[in-house]
């Protein structure tokens, strides 16, 4: 499960992901929220923060994963920061 942090505005886009994502969140929280930045401002920053309960990806949302970072959204990133728990 994927929720945006309230202190996201604009071209900045935070994240916690807690649990497993699955092709939904990014169906219907990251694409949507960064087609919108990228199409308004042309860059965007994005936080994800991955705390102890976060267990990973399913497949498929994995795959989604991987489509954003190096596919359709590669170039559209100003900043990445990814935050994760102790492990």
């Amino acid at each position: 499960m994927v929720k945006k942090l309230p202190e996201s505005q604009d071209n900045i886009l935070g994240y916690k992901a807690t649990g497993r994502l699955h092709d939904e969140d990014y169906k219907k929280i990251f694409i949507p929220d960064i087609e919108q930045a990228v199409e308004k401002y042309g860059k965007m920053r994005c936080l994800l923060y991955m705390p102890k309960e976060f267990k990973g990806w399913t497949p498929k949302a994995f795959w989604d994963d991987f489509k954003i970072g190096v596919g359709k959204f590669k170039n559209d990133y100003e900043k990445l920061a990814i935050v994760g728990g102790p492990r």
